[in-house]
């Protein structure tokens, strides 16, 4: 049996300087949800420190200190940790760069669905881009999951891949992206640089709406 792995991913795109994620589902041979995957994912949660979030998990710490020191600096990061909060969606983030070399710097990966949760996979490349690219990396990754988390017909990774043609485009075969993760993932980068955010973090595929005077 096949099964599609469905990734958010990161690359260059035109008028910015800094890479913009996209989801990339691929096929591969066998199924990406084999038990000792998962039991290595549930091990490396439980001997990593706890953290203030139940639906963002971190698997390393560095992948905490990135959380953490994501919410710290940046109010989108946390509206979007809080939102998760709220949601079936169990994130966990990972910095252990164990990618192919196909792979993107920054991608989510659907994992399973079971006892009422949905799971998701965050990795994040720890040496390949400055730390607070990797921050507004982590925030697009995270509207992702929101997306993700809104759609509750979501059940595997076709589901995903049939979201993201519904909610953004297809920029390449089974590769997707939507305009709320661009956006949130520019937010993040003019929040990091000082600039002052008139804004209101709304959890759907629409992503941020501008505050109204």
């Amino acid at each position: 049996m096949r099964h599609r792995l469905v990734t958010v991913s990161s690359h260059l795109r035109p008028g910015r300087a800094t890479p913009s994620p996209y989801s990339q589902a691929g096929r591969l041979k066998g199924t990406t949800m084999r038990a000792p995957t998962i039991a290595a994912i549930v091990f490396a949660a439980a001997v990593t420190p706890a953290a203030a979030w139940t639906h963002t998990r971190p698997l390393t710490p560095g992948a905490a200190a990135l959380i953490a020191d994501a919410a710290d600096r940046s109010s989108i990061i946390e509206s979007l940790l809080q939102a998760l909060e709220r949601t079936d969606v169990v994130v966990y983030v990972s910095d252990q760069d164990n990618r192919s070399a196909s792979m993107p710097q920054a991608c989510l990966r659907w994992l399973s669905a079971a006892g009422g949760l949905r799971y998701v996979l965050v990795q994040i490349a720890p040496w390949q881009t400055m730390p607070l690219e990797r921050i507004a990396w982590l925030g697009h990754e995270l509207q992702h999951a929101l997306e993700i988390a809104q759609a509750p017909d979501v059940r595997d990774a076709d589901g995903v891949a049939r979201l993201y043609r519904r909610i953004g485009w297809e920029e390449g075969h089974n590769h997707f992206e939507s305009d709320a993760a661009r956006r949130i993932g520019d937010l993040v980068r003019d929040e990091l640089a000082g600039f002052t955010l008139p804004f209101e973090l709304i959890t759907s595929p629409e992503g941020p709406r501008p505050v109204r005077d």
